[in-house]
């Protein structure tokens, strides 16, 4: 009977267990997430990029009491002293007889003074970014003396050969040796060749006729001395009468001499030094009315 007893309490409590089992809450279906097809973002409309902007007018003062003609380096002559502000030579003169380097940093010559060999500055560039080597430098040397620019050519004369043997060394070869070579060079400006490749001393100074080249000459605010070179005395009469300067001369530069009067007109000055017309700012007038 125990072992009967024990048997029922196991189908009871079997039974208990399943009941429990039995009356736990039906898990709930579970739903995979619904996924929502992703579409790629829409691309902004791009736009060209815009111009740029024009670059605005660059003005330049100076403040000197100096006659400044032209800005530019290749005609006039009173303005060079300016000029050294716009452009750089070789050598630049700090003394009167005392030079240094300039774009330049150094040079030596050769025991016979033929051959100048320049060691020209690494990493300088003209104004308009243009790298400036000694290629460059060759190029506006060259550019110089087959132009025959009036201005500074003449300084060039025993110049034989001008070469760049790299980017920066320029060596110079003389016809003749020059004793002030530095002194030459200092006058002697290193224009960019992005600018003036191309033109030639006729396209620099190209006009019409007479008339413009008058009208030219007098725009000036300035009139100390003026000059004509032309092979007919016509001309030569007629510009002379009609510039406004102080001074003319007619297929040539030597104008200063004693017995003649030097000065200008407008804001050249006022009044003559030398000659009799000289003598008058010495002079005090007296004016005698007299009645009897």
């Amino acid at each position: 009977m125990k072992k009967n007893r024990l048997q029922v309490l196991f189908v009871l409590v079997a039974l208990a267990a399943l009941s429990l089992t039995s009356c736990r809450p039906a898990a709930t279906p579970t739903e995979a997430p619904v996924v929502e097809p992703t579409q790629a973002p829409a691309a902004e409309p791009t736009t060209a990029p815009a111009e740029p902007a024009e670059a605005e007018p660059v003005t330049l003062r100076i403040g000197t009491t100096y006659i400044w003609d032209t800005a530019n380096p290749t005609f006039g002559w009173y303005g060079y002293t300016l000029r050294y502000m716009q452009y750089d030579t070789l050598i630049e003169w700090t003394e009167i007889d005392t030079f240094e380097p300039g774009l330049a940093e150094s040079w030596d010559v050769s025991d016979d003074g033929l051959v100048w060999t320049f060691k020209i500055r690494e990493g300088v560039t003209f104004h308009d970014g243009t790298p400036c080597t000694a290629e460059d430098v060759a190029w506006s040397l060259n550019w110089t003396i087959e132009n025959e620019i009036e201005t500074f050519s003449f300084y060039l004369v025993n110049f034989a050969e001008i070469v760049a043997l790299d980017d920066t060394t320029l060596q110079v070869t003389l016809s003749d040796p020059v004793g002030n070579m530095e002194y030459l060079l200092i006058y002697v400006w290193i224009l960019p060749r992005s600018v003036w490749e191309g033109m030639t001393y006729d396209d620099i100074l190209e006009f019409e006729d007479l008339d413009e080249v008058l009208a030219r000459a007098n725009a000036l605010r300035y009139g100390l001395a003026a000059y004509v070179f032309t092979r007919g005395l016509r001309s030569a009469e007629r510009a002379a009468d009609a510039l406004e300067a102080g001074m003319v001369g007619i297929n040539n530069f030597a104008l200063s001499s004693a017995e003649a009067p030097f000065g200008g007109v407008k804001e050249s000055g006022i009044g003559r030094e030398g000659g009799a017309l000289g003598i008058r700012e010495f002079l005090e007038a007296k004016m005698i009315k007299t009645v009897f």
